[in-house]
């Protein structure tokens, strides 16, 4: 029941597991979301695995540190909160593109 009392903290450490499996995967093959190729060209691969660490790291970190149900990252500085809050707009804004 835990599991769902802290259900964004359950999802969160899912999220990011499967993020980090996906970013493994992807980089056997180079699959790049024709978004990223479209604006960084011969970049578009670094800069979606540097997105995808992004996500993964957000989450993780979010999955660690979210101990407080009211303001979950109220204890950690501000620049790692914004930097988790970043990773999470990314994941939303390219959720589409999570797929190879």
């Amino acid at each position: 029941m835990e599991d769902l009392y802290n259900l964004d903290t359950t999802l969160a450490g899912l999220i990011a597991y499967y993020l980090k499996a996906f970013r493994e995967v992807v980089s056997l093959s180079g699959a790049t979301p024709g978004c990223f190729v479209n604006e960084y060209g011969d970049s578009g691969w670094d800069e979606w695995s540097a997105t995808i660490d992004k996500m993964t790291y957000a989450f993780s970190e979010y999955a660690i540190h979210s101990n407080n149900w009211e303001h979950p990252l109220k204890d950690l500085p501000q620049e790692e909160q914004d930097k988790i809050k970043e990773g999470m707009h990314l994941f939303i804004k390219y959720f589409d593109k999570l797929n190879y």
